[in-house]
């Protein structure tokens, strides 16, 4: 791979992406990348740093247990079977509310990533209604965050495990938010490409059982239908926190 240089005097020195690089063409501007030619194609020696966030609510949310798929999002169980929730994020119908606060209603998660190819930081919003048990104890067992390309409401769904991230839930109480950090690239890609985020208490639908007695980290989840504000501009639907840059 090829680096871009400067000579400082004495040295050639690498140039770190993200240091403020200009070209002349008519007038002075920012390049966002810097490519050179290897012999077969050109590659990348050095890119600028321009890290937007932005934030996604759900084009479509449903949650499954062994009965079936329900609009109600939840959890675990609490009496009446082993639940997990599905986050569609990718849709022309989803809209992202872009770092200045405006809302973008064409804009979906694989428009930014091609323009923006890297994640720099990916994190999931959940907002807990009212259910079970109040606030979850702590030292509860986790949910886990996986993904799935079966659709919403049909069949029995798939959670995969690849690139799957935990969320530690002990402590979380009614009427609060929570946030899983860390969600990978890779996982942003798969929803990027259309897959579904899955957030369960357990991490194989061939896991959730029926009745499921009543589980101590159950949670009622607020929807994608939700317009009641806990925090200037966002609602208490689930929400996709992704920082994308070059």
């Amino acid at each position: 791979m090829g680096v871009l240089k400067r000579w400082n005097g004495s040295s050639w020195v690498a140039i770190p992406n993200g240091t403020a690089v200009q070209r002349y063409s008519g007038g002075w501007d920012s390049p966002k990348h810097v490519k050179y030619w290897d012999g077969s194609s050109w590659e990348i020696a050095w890119s600028k740093s321009d890290p937007v966030t932005y934030n996604f609510y759900p084009s479509d949310d449903q949650a499954y247990r062994t009965s079936g798929w329900r609009s109600e999002l939840r959890v675990g169980s609490y009496g009446f079977g082993d639940h997990m929730s599905f986050f569609e994020f990718n849709d022309t119908s989803a809209y992202a509310i872009d770092a200045d606060g405006s809302l973008t209603t064409d804009q979906t998660l694989s428009d930014a990533l091609e323009t923006r190819g890297t994640v720099t930081s990916a994190k999931l919003h959940l907002y807990r209604d009212t259910g079970g048990y109040g606030t979850i104890p702590s030292g509860a067992n986790p949910y886990y965050i996986g993904h799935s390309t079966s659709t919403l409401g049909s069949g029995v769904p798939s959670f995969n495990t690849a690139y799957q991230a935990t969320l530690a839930v002990g402590g979380w109480a009614a009427q609060s938010d929570i946030t899983a950090s860390g969600l990978s690239q890779s996982l942003i890609e798969e929803v990027a490409d259309g897959a579904s985020l899955v957030v369960g208490n357990v991490n194989s639908v061939a896991s959730l059982t029926y009745p499921g007695g009543n589980d101590t980290n159950y949670s009622a989840l607020y929807d994608n239908t939700d317009t009641s504000f806990y925090i200037l501009t966002y609602f208490k639907r689930p929400r996709l926190e992704v920082t994308l840059d070059y």
